[in-house]
């Protein structure tokens, strides 16, 4: 049973929404919705936004109870709101930008609005359009038409869908993947807010946009909920779909399908708990009319209006993809496993097996080259392909260097088109040159905040975790890397929920991929430090690393991960030495050591990474210093060997232990006078080496058979 909550700015206008909300919803007769009356005529004494903000900011958190199922969570019921004045940097009356604020801190939280209206002139509505009506598919054409009358812009079109009062006759959704586009629209009028003050410059340019949306349908809600957030993390809005109702309302009518969806990830045998007559849609071409997904879930297969052609299964757009994520184990039915695998063969729709190795495995599993191409204007380091997909046609080499590519892959070549973080700043008489907005940063410090509780609280599921990763990682989008210490603790945030998530979710192997997430952490801290200066900035992001490596190591720790935990223990050994040696920049004296500093660490992080460095380091000083010992002695038996004649430069070899020529006298004068400093200081070298190399052999051997 949903939980209400009405913020109004009349008692009147309280108990009006009281009985719609008991014809909407026959189970709000059981309860007592809670009513917040905050009219807008006393406002003005408050006089700012924030302050609105802070004071309802409290009573949400209160009231918030989220689980899992969307049907017992918080809705909150406003009154009316002016969607053109629903923006967290508007000057002027300090409700709706009150309310956008609170949309964008609470994620988890679907908003209703009572009377939806917008104030925007009709110029501003039509420049405010997405892609022209001309460029748009015919799909587009037909959600759109002729809208010249209508009172919000084109990417409004899903708000009164989803947040109006008749939303509540709906199925219910998960908002904190942001299906509707709200929090989308209110950080576009957000980005689009200039500065008065400052020639008219960018507040917020740095928070990233989203512009298309994805669904992960499958009967599991930990993978329903995981593969959402991946989608989500790399520049998509998602909706996670556990329930077949939902499935219903989003896709078993073309005309319902959200014209901007553009992904759709799919389990191939999903039994909904809903479902009636236990139908599991296992059908994917429709030979049993009774359980077809086809019959069910038409709108995946419309490929324009009033299409059904069965050899272009995919969704309206034409840039849409279906992706069957699968276990492949075998079903029942062998006439439907036969047909499912003729129709992804006929159809070229990718498959993706469970279970995978994290979400950076997952999301170059999904990844298409086209969605590798950097912005207009970004700076490429290399060209690399990235993943390539069973259906495309790739030569030999092209295969190979795809394959590598993934190896040294930057982080920002795998977004979405449209979605760049880490942020790139735009030109500097585009944009403000102060730090963050304060409001964004008051918004990004609450988000922070509640990420913080809820993680001291504990995460017991990946649907909780993922939950987290959205509160940390939205704060810092909101941040922008403009406040680089708060930054950091959002960083810091959403890395720990993502991989507490991967832990605790059974769908993931074992072995979890450690380096992709290295290297994107660095590539995000190079972003927030990169307005320092050179000498400090790899400084303070290498700290900063070491503080993220701690906490991730700790989770680690806490699931008995423990091959992550050693490379994570590894990666810190290496920043702190890296620390170590940049006191060495402000000592002049100590200037002359820093190679033999640099040296000495790089081979002792390379032998203490495995038995196989340690093995091949001895046996490369087990050969230096036999040729040193012997003294020609090693070259002196391959020539004899080699039945050449020795030469007399060569035969003359000196005693270990005396360090005396062979065939000479070893009086107690001639050692003395024979034995040269370079070779006691070798002998005392290779005695150290041995050593350091015996207790590393133990250290790696003791690690690994008690796991500690």
């Amino acid at each position: 049973m949903r939980k209400y909550l009405i913020l109004v700015e009349s008692q009147e206008e309280a108990d009006s929404i009281e009985v719609l909300l008991r014809v909407y919803d026959p189970s709000a007769r059981r309860q007592k919705p809670g009513v917040i009356v905050f009219p807008r005529s006393g406002l003005g004494s408050m006089s700012t936004a924030s302050q609105v903000f802070e004071t309802l900011e409290r009573s949400l958190a209160d009231a918030l109870v989220w689980v899992p199922e969307v049907d017992y969570r918080l809705t909150v019921i406003v009154g009316r709101v002016d969607l053109h004045r629903l923006n967290p940097l508007e000057i002027g009356s300090p409700f709706e930008p009150a309310v956008a604020m609170l949309v964008l801190a609470f994620p988890e939280v679907h908003w209703v609005f009572g009377n939806i209206r917008s104030s925007a002139p009709v110029s501003e509505i039509e420049t405010a359009k997405g892609e022209p009506p001309s460029k748009a598919s015919p799909r587009e054409k037909e959600l759109r038409k002729d809208k010249s009358d209508h009172p919000l812009p084109d990417f409004c079109d899903s708000i009164p869908r989803w947040h109006s009062l008749t939303s509540l006759l709906r199925s219910p959704f998960e908002p904190l993947f942001d299906l509707s586009g709200l929090r989308e629209y209110i950080k576009k009028k957000a980005r689009e807010t200039k500065d008065s003050g400052d020639n008219g410059k960018q507040l917020a340019w740095f928070i990233p946009e989203r512009k298309e949306l994805a669904s992960s349908l499958d009967d599991e809600l930990n993978y329903a909920y995981f593969n959402a957030y991946v989608a989500y993390r790399y520049g998509f809005r998602a909706i996670p779909i556990a329930r077949l109702r939902l499935a219903r309302e989003l896709f078993s009518q073309k005309e319902r399908v959200p014209y901007d969806i553009r992904l759709s990830l799919e389990d191939l045998y999903p039994s909904m708990p809903d479902a009636e007559d236990h139908e599991h849609l296992s059908d994917l071409d429709g030979i049993k009319k009774s359980r077809s997904r086809r019959e069910v879930l038409y709108g995946l297969y419309c490929a324009e209006p009033g299409v059904r052609a069965p050899q272009q299964s995919y969704l309206p757009h034409e840039k849409a993809r279906r992706i069957i994520v699968t276990s492949l184990h075998k079903t029942p039915d062998e006439d439907v496993g036969r047909s499912n695998r003729e129709f992804l063969r006929r159809t070229g729709i990718r498959v993706v097996k469970k279970p995978y190795s994290g979400m950076f495995t997952f999301r170059r599993a999904i990844a298409t080259p086209s969605e590798c191409v950097p912005p207009q204007g970004a700076r490429v380091h290399r060209k690399i392909v990235c993943w390539l997909g069973e259906g495309d046609q790739v030569g030999f080499w092209g295969h190979w260097k795809c394959r590598l590519g993934e190896l040294w892959m930057k982080p920002r070549e795998y977004f979405q088109n449209g979605f760049s973080w880490p942020p790139r700043a735009p030109a500097l008489d585009q944009r403000s040159g102060h730090s963050a907005p304060g409001r964004m940063n008051l918004l990004a410090t609450a988000l922070v905040r509640r990420a913080s509780l809820l993680l001291q609280a504990g995460v017991s599921s990946a649907p909780e975790a993922c939950r987290g990763a959205v509160l940390a990682g939205l704060a810092s989008e909101l941040y922008g890397g403009q406040v680089p210490t708060a930054s950091v603790d959002a960083l810091i945030l959403k890395h720990e929920f993502e991989v507490a998530a991967e832990c605790q979710f059974s769908g993931i192997g074992y072995s979890i991929e450690i380096q992709p997430r290295l290297a994107e952490v660095r590539e995000e801290l190079r972003g927030i430090f990169s307005r320092h200066g050179r000498l400090l900035r790899s400084r303070h992001a290498d700290n900063a690393e070491m503080l993220l490596v701690n906490g991730l190591t700790r989770v680690f720790m806490d699931h008995a991960q423990f091959n992550e935990e050693q490379a994570l223990r590894r990666r810190l050994f290496t920043l702190d030495n890296r620390l170590r040696r940049s006191d060495y920049i402000w000592s002049p004296w100590r200037v002359p050591f820093l190679p033999v500093r640099f040296l000495a660490d790089k081979y002792l992080e390379w032998v203490s990474s495995s038995l196989k460095a340690l093995f091949l380091g001895a046996v490369f000083w087990g050969v230096v210093l036999s040729l040193v010992y012997g003294k020609g002695a090693i070259l002196e038996h391959l020539i004899t060997a080699l039945g050449f004649p020795v030469p007399t430069s060569v035969v003359h070899a000196i005693d270990v232990s005396t360090g005396v020529e062979v065939g000479e006298t070893a009086t107690a004068e001639a050692v003395s006078a024979a034995a040269p400093i370079w070779l006691v200081f070798t002998g005392t070298f290779g005695a150290v080496l041995g050593l350091t190399h015996f207790g590393l052999l133990v250290s790696i051997l003791y690690t690994r058979l008690t796991r500690k």
